[in-house]
């Protein structure tokens, strides 16, 4: 009987956390809807997926020799990115961009992207090998294949996991904000519309098209875990 209550404690915990993300919204008064959405919102999403396939190769041999033993000490240096804000990010790129003469283009938006999404993805792979690296890799030993082929069999043993990781990099950088603040204000992604949409009319001018966010994240988050379902994660 408890846990049963507990359990109803916890879906109402689930449903609050939506409702304050979505309700409050409608409450402000003179709500608009944004003029020409679809650029920025078009823009983010070929970018995002750009950046998503650009870096994944790069995640899949980090997480692969970062799960090995003997190489797991370089998992502080890809991580440690997250634990700064990202307006530093892209401080930190500006000089290399603005050597290359890259600001404000596409190049510096799926550069950054690549950059902030690349931590999530490989700790993502990380737990994704890690499931089945050591019984594999015992299986595949005698076989004398390179680390290439194990990489690509390793990928299909965890197909359902390096899908939750593509997606769980795409999202990061679809939902990239302070980097660009920095490097590349244009071509407009939904971040910085959305900051611009704030500063020129204010909360009335920008909340429904938060509310459009929103229901894109909450499509993808739904995906993510429909694949976490049918990978065995709860």
């Amino acid at each position: 009987m408890a846990s049963g209550r507990l359990r109803y404690v916890v879906l109402s915990l689930a449903v609050f956390y939506l409702l304050v993300l979505t309700v409050p919204g409608f409450l402000y008064p003179g709500l608009s809807f944004p003029a020409d959405f679809f650029t920025p919102l078009f823009n983010t999403m070929a970018y995002s997926t750009a950046a998503t396939l650009a870096g994944l190769p790069a995640a899949l041999l980090l997480a692969f020799y970062a799960s090995r033993r003997e190489i797991g000490g370089i998992i502080p240096v890809l991580t440690f990115s997250t634990a700064i804000p990202h307006t530093a990010i892209g401080l930190l790129l500006l000089p290399l961009f603005t050597r290359f003469g890259i600001v404000d283009t596409a190049p510096a938006i799926i550069v950054a992207m690549i950059i902030v999404s690349l931590p999530i993805g490989t700790g993502s792979l990380i737990s994704a090998f890690a499931s089945t690296q050591k019984s594999l890799d015992e299986f595949l030993q005698p076989l004398g294949l390179n680390d290439l082929q194990i990489i690509g069999l390793h990928v299909r043993a965890s197909s359902l996991g390096v899908v939750a990781s593509i997606i769980l990099m795409w999202l990061r950088c679809f939902s990239e904000l302070g980097a660009f603040l920095i490097v590349a204000n244009r071509p407009l992604t939904v971040g910085v519309y959305l900051f611009e949409l704030f500063n020129r009319g204010g909360a009335a001018a920008a909340v429904l098209f938060s509310l459009i966010l929103a229901v894109t994240g909450l499509l993808f988050s739904t995906v993510l875990y429909v694949i976490s379902r049918k990978a065995g994660v709860r």
